[in-house]
């Protein structure tokens, strides 16, 4: 089924029709972490299948996450729709790279009250780090 979300893909495929590439990768000390790249725009459909890929009750439940691509210009929507109905007790850390300053300033204004351990970063490589630590 093309419309379907795999299981896992490799960073080099595009996985079915989904405009979000899933695939596993490492921290410099070695811990595995989800990668998900937003490639192209995501629908709310879009958005509930990704989740049912990865949330409570998946391989992916209790791996750290690493955010990339175009996140700032997703509907309020489509933000909904990735939001978990029934959160997982310990959340994972994620790790979200913006590459706009000012997004970045906006989305840790927005992190103040936010229970998750997230936060935004510049670049992989910062972001990959800080997995790492948390």
């Amino acid at each position: 089924d093309l419309h379907s979300f795999p299981t896992r893909c490799s960073s080099k495929l595009y996985c079915g029709r989904m405009p979000i590439l899933l695939s596993e990768v490492q921290t410099p000390k070695g811990r595995t972490v989800a990668r998900s790249e937003f490639v192209s725009e995501v629908t709310v459909d879009d958005a509930r299948r990704f989740l049912e890929t990865t949330g409570a009750g998946t391989h992916y439940e209790k791996l750290p996450f690493l955010v990339v691509g175009n996140v700032s210009g997703i509907s309020s929507d489509v933000k909904k729709a990735l939001v978990n109905p029934n959160p997982i007790a310990d959340p994972m850390p994620v790790a979200i790279v913006l590459n706009s300053a000012i997004a970045r300033m906006v989305a840790s204004l927005m992190l103040r009250n936010n229970e998750h351990k997230s936060a935004y970063f510049k670049n992989e490589t910062e972001a990959l780090a800080w997995l790492d630590e948390v």
